[in-house]
């Protein structure tokens, strides 16, 4: 009797922890596809996802994206820049996006802006 309530108790941990995985893998594989890029609108209004391939050719072609953080946008930006550190920037203050631009002696689009402070 005792082993029997053992290797019921036994079966109903393992179902547990099986229903607890199954709940679990779907969760970390959102948190993997988390949306670093986004094409932005002249004012960083976010318009649709995109992935890193999309970003890179979007602001190939001259227009803005909207990154996630810094990091993000450092890896677009990064190749331009030919071995030199790409130095974000911010105009007027509050309200606005620190950003990257390909091109620093141009400082048109594409705006490569990133959400949150400069960390790097």
């Amino acid at each position: 009797a005792k082993l029997a309530k053992k290797n019921a108790q036994e079966r109903i941990k393992q179902k547990a922890i099986s229903k607890a995985i199954e709940y679990a893998i779907p969760k970390v594989k959102e948190k993997k596809k988390k949306t670093q890029y986004w094409a932005a609108d002249s004012n960083a209004n976010k318009i649709a996802p995109l992935t890193y391939p999309e970003a890179k050719l979007r602001i190939s072609t001259g227009e803005n994206i909207l990154c996630e953080n810094q990091i993000a946008a450092y890896a677009i930006v990064k190749p331009y820049y030919r071995g030199k550190r790409p130095e974000p920037e911010i105009h007027k203050g509050e309200g606005y996006y620190w950003h990257y631009h390909i091109n620093m002696k141009n400082h048109g689009a594409p705006h490569i802006w990133f959400q949150g402070e400069p960390y790097i």
